[in-house]
């Protein structure tokens, strides 16, 4: 390590720690790199079919890095959590600095947050939001839910976005965010009862923080912000933008 060879000692992080997560890294990008083969082949046909479904173009499914799981890969079995069953969507799980830490697999037959789930531990990366090392640094960040449509959003590449998850923006991701630079968050968790609890929360939770925080108003006929998108084009989601309401605003109108 650099700190020994310069003559200095490091507290709270081993050689051995950084071995582990060097070597996880390692066999986690040779890993992806082999579903991301298995997308392009004719094993991965149905979830690229899955993929074009969704509305997705060739560059943007090429840009996202996503890959195919097509059933148990016995490499990784010391890896996996479960077996997912297959086939799905293998989804790269990045930490802050861009190491690959862990994949999370979609499964294409489920629809909602149970077709999520760790393919892989993800060691380290609870308090990380998914795509944080895209937007180190930006001031103003979209926060959204699902890591598909953070995907397609950091394709279209009009603003920087995170994705929280299901469950909703914790304390451990919002510190996490705000180290990395992010001052004004934007949500568009969606629509529906469990996505409009989670943006109050979300709300209060910036407010409480002393950070700024609005809402972009998604009309109610569509979930969420890739629906959204998907079925109408990108100069609605441009003109969306431009509508985000303030967050004690929106809490005064719609809590």
């Amino acid at each position: 390590m650099l700190e020994r060879a310069a003559g200095c000692e490091t507290s709270g992080y081993t050689e051995d720690q950084w071995e582990h997560e060097l070597s996880r890294c390692q066999t986690l990008e040779t890993s992806m790199s082999t579903y991301v083969a298995t997308l392009w082949s004719k094993p991965g046909e149905d979830v690229l079919h899955y993929l074009y479904d969704r509305g997705y173009a060739t560059g943007e499914v090429k840009g996202m890095a996503l890959g195919c799981f097509p059933g148990q890969d016995e490499t990784l079995k010391e890896l996996l959590v479960d077996d997912p069953g297959g086939p799905g969507v293998v989804i790269p799980y990045r930490d802050g600095s861009g190491r690959l830490m862990g994949l999370m697999f979609r499964d294409i037959g489920s629809r909602g947050p149970e077709s999520y789930a760790p393919l892989t531990t993800l060691e380290g990366l609870t308090d990380v939001p998914f795509l944080l090392y895209r937007s180190r640094g930006q001031h103003d960040v979209i926060l959204v839910e699902g890591l598909l449509d953070s995907l397609l959003l950091d394709q279209l590449r009009l603003k920087p976005v995170m994705g929280i998850g299901a469950g909703g923006l914790s304390e451990g991701m919002l510190r996490t965010a705000t180290d990395s630079g992010s001052r004004h968050f934007i949500l568009a968790l969606g629509n529906g009862d469990r996505r409009r609890s989670h943006t109050i929360s979300a709300i209060k939770l910036a407010i409480d923080a002393g950070l700024a925080v609005s809402v972009l108003p998604i009309p109610p006929r569509y979930k969420d912000i890739d629906e959204f998108i998907r079925q109408t084009c990108l100069d609605h989601y441009r003109a969306l933008l431009k509508k985000a309401i303030p967050g004690r605003e929106w809490l005064a109108a719609y809590a």
